[in-house]
């Protein structure tokens, strides 16, 4: 292929720039400016085809996380709001959810005594009324015993005139407190 020593020694004294090297030994130890031009764009080229995967890669890696994480933060949302619903549900359709409990179960005094208390909490009224019930008291007694205790609310101020009327003509026209013929 070359014809001559000249042909030869010009070949093998070119660098890889193009460059005559006058006898130093060029190629791999220089830079990359002594890489010849044709070599070189394939080189860029290639490595901003890497860049551009790479970067692509890292894009969607990232969006995949932060999808995988908007995913989860919404199904568990949404079973919190279901849990929460379904729980104030049953805390206010279930009788005794409501209450808290207390630092440990009561013992049958304590009930016993709760129950004994809220007996004697009871207004005049359904003291009057338990014992019309049960019969110790007649009808008369009982009208007159309910009209004092409406007397008593009035002149305390509880109720006005009105309402002290009112109540009292209910009392004596109620059907349930007339005697059987």
């Amino acid at each position: 292929m070359y014809y001559g020593k000249t042909m030869r020694a010009m070949v093998m004294n070119c660098s890889w720039d193009g460059s005559w090297s006058r006898g130093r030994s060029s190629g791999w130890r220089r830079s990359v400016r002594s890489l010849p031009i044709a070599v070189m764009p394939p080189v860029f080229l290639g490595l901003a085809v890497a860049g551009v995967v790479a970067l692509s890669l890292g894009v969607a890696l990232v969006a995949t996380a932060a999808a995988l994480l908007f995913a989860f933060a919404l199904v568990g949302g949404l079973f919190g709001m279901l849990g929460f619903v379904g729980w104030q549900i049953l805390r206010h359709t279930v009788p005794g959810l409501h209450q808290r409990r207390g630092a440990g179960k009561r013992s049958m005094h304590a009930r016993r005594h709760e129950a004994l208390t809220f007996v004697s909490a009871d207004t005049p009224v359904d003291t009057l009324r338990r014992r019309y019930a049960a019969g110790e008291i007649g009808q008369t007694a009982f009208r007159r015993q309910l009209t004092d205790l409406l007397k008593e609310r009035y002149v305390r101020g509880d109720l006005t005139l009105a309402e002290f009327e009112s109540r009292v003509r209910h009392l004596f026209s109620d059907p349930a407190l007339t005697p059987p013929a």
